[in-house]
């Protein structure tokens, strides 16, 4: 079966979500006219990434499932018959999630996932974010969404660095896993080297597509870098590189999801692994 993927790279976000909500439409809509099935947009994507800042007021941010602005979503995905993804700041019953939501072209929610690892590094000695200020730990587990006939896995951002969520996803016959992210330089070379160095072993390691998607540009003082990158299960081969001076582009490349299968003969991964 063949697919046609979209990696959304947007640009720095406004402070109004409506602002932020009518490019995501506008890219939905440009996905569409370029055949693709699935279109992915970064972490957070209807807002800044505001966890780089410490702010007293926060919760404008955040939203519940049946908000308009998602509905929104949902409305354009079923229009367009679109498979949509994309990153949110979740509030439900006063818990506060980094979530990722997976909508099908006939407009439903097909499932969501919640960022299990919470990140606070220090980068060049100096604080990278506060997300554990902002969010809970995710509790929904690692679910592998089956929407318009593809298995898809999601990860955020920072989970890209600990192999156990991509595995269990793989281990689930997970076709895709999203990797949405917000990930900015912070003047050092190594992040980006680091971010093709993971995605392409997640995909490799795993016999699964892999589909980072990033912004790009300086938002609250921070460069981000883009490189959004669509990655072969087949020797982890990058099908698809967006370059980092773009922006509000969409990367796409049709995929054909058999090669998960001829990954598996080649190296097959999941019959040799000792499971206990």
């Amino acid at each position: 079966m063949k697919l046609t993927i979209g990696a959304a790279q947007m640009a720095p976000n406004d402070e109004d979500i409506q602002v932020n909500l009518k490019r995501i439409v506008r890219m939905m809509e440009t996905a569409k006219e370029q055949g693709v099935q699935v279109v992915a947009f970064p972490e957070l994507a209807l807002t800044p990434f505001f966890p780089v800042i410490y702010l007293r007021q926060f919760r404008h941010y955040f939203m519940e499932d049946h908000c308009k602005e998602i509905t929104t979503i949902r409305n354009k995905a079923k229009e367009l018959k679109l498979t949509t993804i994309f990153g949110y700041a979740e509030v439900e019953k006063g818990h506060y999630y980094n979530t990722a939501m997976v909508v099908d072209s006939n407009g439903a929610i097909a499932g969501k996932y919640r960022k299990v690892h919470i990140p606070a590094p220090m980068i060049n000695n100096a604080m990278g974010n506060y997300e554990k200020i902002y969010f809970e730990p995710g509790n929904l587990g690692y679910p592998v969404i089956p929407a318009d006939h593809v298995k898809i896995g999601l990860q955020i951002c920072y989970d890209r660095h600990f192999p156990e969520g991509f595995r269990e996803l793989a281990l689930h016959d997970a076709d895709i896993i999203f990797n949405l992210t917000a990930t900015s330089s912070f003047a050092s070379d190594w992040r980006s080297d680091t971010w093709k160095l993971m995605l392409r072993a997640r995909a490799f390691e795993n016999n699964v597509f892999v589909v980072g998607v990033n912004k790009t540009g300086m938002e609250y003082g921070k460069e981000y870098y883009g490189h959004c990158m669509i990655v072969s299960p087949l020797g982890g081969e990058i099908l698809g590189f967006a370059d980092t001076s773009q922006d509000d582009v969409l990367l796409t490349h049709t995929i054909d999801l058999e090669d998960r299968w001829e990954a598996h003969l080649r190296l097959p991964f999941k019959r040799d692994m000792m499971l206990t």
